[in-house]
């Protein structure tokens, strides 16, 4: 225990930079540390001298209290590694203290503590546990604040997420230069004068943090977001699904949070997509068109249309309305106000009239069908054609033909014999395209 306490300190004060807690009196007199059964918490930083009322005060001296044992079900991690990561954690929290204590601002507090901990001890990743409790609520708020509902308290120490963005993007000594603003300027404007110091803004850095924030786990891209994004949770989707021509989506969210929409084109073509929100200033709405890389890039002002550029079959459009009000009333982050309303339109522009069709298509028949399903399609101009088979996420499951169609008219059936085992009743399309256009027939398997 005393060893993970020194290489916090040796890693904290000495590495790193940051002052003493100020009851070391620069360095001068040991930190007090206290071992005792605290049941089912690990450790806690307790402030010295200030009065349960008091919720802001600079240069505050602590003590803290560490658990005995680690044992128990109330802890994910137990054994030396909590020790490691608890000291460097709780030893965060009283430099932290140095600089400032403030209530409203627990949410930097914890989430550059649990930061602090991958710093010390890289190889433990404690903090992959509590990335859950943001992924999987992005409509929580980044400084939302509640002492009675579960997620939202524990949500601040998976905003630890934010701390590895601005390392990423600014470098490690970032967070020390913004906890060098705390004392001075609260968390949200120590953040925003150090990105203004560098020719940003928080509200940017926000809707970047917002995009990367989207891929994650299997949408990890190389070359973009998170040095380790393939072993973080993925971001929870409002909706993951097919777009054949046409989706509207009106909602509503809290300050400083973002909603995720993912669709997975059936039709190549030019994508429109249109966004309005009821307090204009407080939203913007990150679109991105993205297959194995990211191909475009969009952001959206309230009011704003945008063409998508042509969107091909098999690539996906990531669709994230973002608050990016900075709330200047502290009572507003225990949720004292309605979500804010916001809505997008994302459609399939019509093809020019001048384009010429090669083909035209039969309805399929029968549909639903349990067996072979069979269509016509007539043959227009001489061109390669391509049919295939494709699910509710956009995703090919079978070729039916490719090549130039051999006579007027011409009969396909299919029956997949080998894919019966796997396909599960539901929808699937069938995708025809040439070299300018594209159409789709819904079909229904059935058992």
């Amino acid at each position: 225990m005393a060893r993970a306490f020194e290489n916090s300190y040796d890693i904290e004060i000495n590495t790193l930079n940051y002052n003493h807690p100020p009851s070391m009196e620069n360095g001068t007199v040991p930190y007090q540390i206290f071992v005792i059964d605290l049941g089912n918490s690990y450790g806690r930083t307790i402030t010295i001298n200030v009065d349960p009322g008091i919720w802001e005060q600079k240069n505050v001296s602590s003590y803290i209290v560490f658990d005995n044992d680690f044992v128990g079900p109330g802890f994910h991690i137990q054994g030396d590694d909590a020790i490691y990561v608890t000291a460097a954690h709780e030893f965060f929290h009283a430099i932290q203290l140095g600089y400032v204590f403030r209530k409203k601002d627990s949410f930097l507090f914890e989430l550059s503590a649990v930061w602090m901990e991958d710093k010390v001890y890289d190889e433990i990743n404690n903090y992959l546990y509590y990335l859950d409790y943001f992924f999987s609520a992005p409509e929580i708020p980044l400084n939302g604040v509640s002492f009675t509902i579960p997620n939202v308290q524990k949500h601040i120490y998976g905003d630890c997420i934010l701390g590895f963005y601005i390392e990423e993007n600014f470098g490690t000594d970032a967070i020390r230069k913004i906890w060098n603003l705390m004392p001075d300027k609260t968390a949200l404007e120590a953040m925003d004068q150090f990105f203004r110091n560098r020719g940003s803004t928080f509200e940017e850095e926000f809707v970047k943090f917002a995009k990367w924030n989207f891929f994650t786990g299997e949408r990890a891209l190389p070359d973009f977001a998170y040095n380790e994004g393939t072993i973080f949770p993925e971001i929870a989707t409002e909706k993951d699904t097919i777009i054949e021509y046409y989706h509207d989506v009106a909602n509503a969210g809290y300050f400083l949070t973002a909603a995720y929409y993912n669709y997975r084109p059936i039709n190549d073509g030019i994508y429109r997509i249109s966004f309005s929100a009821e307090f204009p200033n407080h939203w913007q709405l990150g679109v991105i068109v993205w297959d194995d890389s990211i191909l475009r890039d969009y952001t959206l002002n309230s009011g704003d249309s945008k063409n998508l550029d042509k969107v091909l079959s098999g690539q996906q459009i990531a669709v994230i309305p973002i608050n990016i009000n900075r709330l200047a009333n502290p009572e507003k982050i225990y949720f004292k106000e309605d979500p804010e309303e916001y809505s997008f339109v994302l459609r399939k522009e019509r093809s020019s009239a001048n384009t010429i069709k090669s083909f035209e298509i039969s309805k399929s028949y029968p549909n639903p069908f349990s067996g072979a399903i069979g269509f016509w399609i007539k043959k227009i101009s001489e061109q390669n054609i391509n049919l295939k088979v494709i699910n509710i996420r956009g995703q090919e499951i079978d070729r039916v033909f490719i090549g130039k169609l051999p006579n007027e008219s011409n009969f396909f059936h299919w029956e997949n014999v080998s894919l019966k085992s796997e396909m599960s009743p539901g929808i699937y399309f069938f995708r025809f395209s040439d070299e300018n256009f594209s159409e789709t027939i819904k079909i229904v398997y059935i058992h």
